[in-house]
């Protein structure tokens, strides 16, 4: 498992930088213009654990790929090929509808009726 870097030394931590941002009065205009996604609690607490940076090295929700190789090898390779332990799937589904509706879309924003703003 050493040599496939499965298991690794603990002695240098990594650091995962924070994805929060303050979002400046034009971003915020911007949010209330895009089309969106209505979340659950559930949902917002794992863009708060992935923005935060403890679902490392994930920065986004998992596509299809990284799913699969999580439910199948409980790992997860980086953009270096680094394979992390990691078995907890961390996705967002959508429907057939929300799909065609938002494929084209650039940037979509996801609100969740429970936290405050949203």
């Amino acid at each position: 498992m050493r040599d496939d870097k499965i298991l690794v030394s603990n002695r240098e931590p990594k650091i995962a930088d924070s994805l929060i941002e303050n979002l400046t009065e034009e971003q915020l205009a911007e949010f209330d213009t895009l089309q969106s996604i209505e979340i659950d609690l559930e949902q917002a607490e794992y863009i708060q654990t992935l923005g935060q940076g403890w679902a490392a090295p994930l920065t986004k929700f998992m596509d299809e790929l990284q799913l699969l190789e999580v439910m199948q090898m409980k790992t997860l390779t980086d953009s270096t090929g680094f394979r992390h332990l990691f078995s907890v799937p961390i996705t967002q589904s959508v429907t057939k509808e929300q799909h065609e509706a938002l494929k084209s879309e650039k940037r979509i924003a996801l609100r969740c009726p429970k936290v405050l703003g949203n």
